[in-house]
């Protein structure tokens, strides 16, 4: 939905909440439907989520389900916060427990200042790090993460000093910041600890625990009470972060087992699973902090021109980790048993997709991690230990090396799916796709799996009509048996759609399929259809702006373009300096081919309708690449239609070599069809 037509939908929930209060979602809709046509239906329910996800993040939910908005629920109640030296030299507020149920707020330009007009700015650690420099603050100096800048000079300017009580006071016009001289009782702290003896055994966020205190209680937080990062401790509430407890809590737990949790659901795990890959994820995550400190306190001659450690450098990490502590009782389960689930294909997996999507992850620690592992993990393990060792190789392009530890794990177990998988890829890779169905079918893989597919639709054909001692048909003058029987290869214009699918594949294995999600949810965002999420994870656009402008396809060219058939890698490169563009179809021949002319450049290109799985209009103007394959031009990443009104914005886009995000959302909210529903991850063919 656009802007425009969001916000008179969120005029009207926000006066409903404003003059009703708390309301739950069935209720809002049937006071919405009586006055928006927008609100009737089945989907009524999808609709108002929709409305509220594109709107001002201040309607929150409460523990019950129930709606608020936040500013009117807020408006009037004060909350207190004791200022430390740090905070009145740097004019800086952490928000932290005094102020989480009203930190939200300052997504609304009104919370953004004071009633006085000065400005609030709000920061963490990771999204204000220039701004916490100017003020001469680190990082880390932050130890409750966000904090609100205020002008320089404006608490000494009011007269604050270390350890005064100020107060936050939520008005119409913005915060109103004052000086508290005297708090009153309170039964806010009581009523809290209530609501979490009800369910000891899980915290509950600060802020929903304040908001269900203030529902309970119009008169909570009127009158300025001693600020809860005191009061609730005082009365034997544990805190920690955004996060308030009964007392004897174990977060250290209650963390571990939302995290098991979580990768159950995410990767179809059983309990004793997604506990061997926490207790990896654990380890692996101490020996990455290991490493990086012996990193820093590297230099220069530890390290080679393309900035990896060299052998010294990698040798130290792996002896200092070696120590790592196998009887730590802060694991959730013993390494050694963890260690023997890396025998299931899904564990390793798991493994490797959790480590490699956490923020920091490291090649080199996984490397380290596998050394120091293999030597106490079980036989059946160790093929695993090995393969994690190639992945850590391929993901930093050393390839020799990720062959090597893939053929020392297929030398200890020549069934081990995982090895035999990437193996196949190499070979792929090569254009060798024999051997990559050979390696496939020893992997037990199934006939639908989308590498299967690709290596058969490329496989190359025999002449069985031919002799063996025949000539052969290349009119090499030789033998068919010395000359190309077993290996006959496929044109360059032909393995044109197969070097594209190398690149897919890689895409979708690598980093860069985090980014693809995102540029998923823009491909389907103007669409109403349940599935149009799931479908643009397959669209064609979305994967090739992915490759192009979202630099993946570099990205594959830089680690794994050394695999590929020389004449692959020329045209490859040709790829690279082929911008997207506007044509105009000027001709069609029905089964042959297309003729674009490129309106920025006039340049006329034939292209092979072969690549194209859609149907074109005489005249229309439609986006797309067109790139060179061996004596042919041919079309990869769709053609989606331009109206000629939106032509010249669209070209002035291009001209910018926008990122993926925004030139997907160009070209889906023009035309919202967005992925096509028979979209399938149908593969490129010769």
């Amino acid at each position: 939905m656009s802007d425009s037509s969001v916000e008179p939908l969120v005029t009207a929930i926000r006066t409903l909440l404003s003059s009703g209060g708390p309301m739950a979602p069935a209720e809002l809709i049937a006071a919405l439907a009586s006055e928006r046509a927008e609100f009737q239906g089945e989907d009524a329910q999808d609709r108002l989520f929709e409305v509220l996800d594109g709107g001002e993040e201040l309607v929150v939910t409460l523990a019950d389900d129930r709606l608020v908005w936040l500013p009117s629920f807020l408006d009037g109640r004060v909350f207190t916060h004791r200022v430390s030296a740090l905070e009145v030299t740097h004019d800086v507020l952490e928000v932290g427990p005094d102020l989480a149920a009203v930190a939200m707020l300052t997504e609304s330009a009104t919370y953004q200042t004071l009633v006085d007009a000065s400005p609030i700015v709000a920061v963490t650690p990771w999204s204000g790090v220039e701004l916490l420099e100017e003020r001469g603050l680190g990082t880390s100096a932050l130890t409750q993460g966000e904090a609100w800048l205020l002008p320089v000079g404006h608490l000494a300017g009011r007269g604050v000093e270390a350890g005064d009580l100020v107060g936050i006071r939520i008005t119409e016009a913005g915060f109103d910041l004052c000086a508290v001289d005297a708090v009153k009782k309170s039964t806010a702290a009581a009523s809290i600890a209530a609501r979490l003896g009800q369910e000891p055994e899980r915290p509950e966020r600060i802020a929903v625990a304040v908001w269900m205190a203030c529902d309970k209680s119009n008169d909570a937080f009127r009158e300025p009470i001693a600020p809860l990062s005191e009061l609730l401790p005082a009365i034997g509430l544990v805190l920690e972060g955004e996060w308030v407890a009964p007392a004897g809590f174990d977060f250290d737990l209650w963390r571990a087992s939302s995290r098991v949790g979580a990768m159950m659901n995410r990767h179809d795990l059983d309990l004793e699973e997604g506990a061997a890959v926490l207790t990896a994820m654990v380890l692996f995550e101490r020996i990455r902090d290991e490493v990086e400190t012996i990193f820093d306190g590297s230099d220069e001659a530890d390290w080679d021109d393309g900035g990896a450690p060299l052998p010294h450098l990698l040798q130290r990490a792996r002896a200092v980790t070696g120590d790592t502590d196998l009887d730590d009782d802060s694991l959730f389960m013993d390494p050694r048993d963890a260690l023997d689930y890396f025998e299931e294909p899904i564990v390793v997996e798991t493994f490797l997709w959790e480590a490699s999507s956490a923020d920091g992850f490291s090649s080199t620690a996984l490397d380290v991690f596998t050394h120091t592992f293999e030597k106490v993990a079980p036989r059946a393990a160790r093929p695993a230990m090995l393969w994690l060792r190639g992945r850590a190789h391929e993901h930093v392009g050393d390839i020799e090396s990720a062959e090597q530890s893939f053929r020392a794990a297929e030398a200890l177990d020549p069934s081990w799916p995982l090895t035999l998988i990437s193996l196949a890829r190499l070979a792929s890779d090569r254009g060798d796709a024999e051997r990559g169905l050979s390696l496939l079918r020893r992997a037990g893989a199934l006939p639908d799996a989308p590498l299967v597919q690709m290596l058969e639709a490329f496989q190359t054909t025999s002449h069985p009509a031919l002799a063996r001692n025949a000539p052969c048909w290349c009119g090499s003058g030789r033998k068919y048996k010395q000359c190309h029987l077993n290996r006959e290869q496929l044109s360059l214009e032909d393995r044109a759609a197969w070097l594209y699918q190398k690149a897919i594949t890689d895409l979708l294995a690598g980093p860069s399929a985090a980014l693809l999600e995102d540029v998923a949810h823009a491909r389907s965002g103007y669409v109403d259809d349940p599935d149009a999420l799931e479908r643009a994870f397959l669209d064609e656009l979305a994967r090739d702006v992915m490759l192009f402008e979202g630099g993946a396809f570099q990205e594959f060219l830089a680690l794994r373009g050394q695999l590929l058939p020389s004449d692959e890698a020329s045209m490859a490169q040709e790829w690279l300096h082929i911008e997207r563009s506007v044509h105009e179809v000027v001709s069609t021949q029905p089964g042959e081919s297309i003729t674009l002319r490129d309106v920025r450049t006039g340049d006329i290109h034939e292209v092979r309708t072969a690549t194209i799985g859609t149907q074109v209009e005489l005249g229309g103007l439609y986006c797309a690449r067109v790139v060179p394959a061996g004596g042919t031009m041919q079309l990869f990443g769709g053609l989606e239609r331009v109206s000629p009104e939106d032509r010249d914005d669209l070209i002035a886009l291009l001209d910018d070599l926008p990122d993926p995000i925004p030139l997907v959302e160009f070209l889906s909210r023009h035309h919202p069809a967005g992925p096509s529903p028979d979209a399938e991850e149908a593969l490129p063919t010769p």
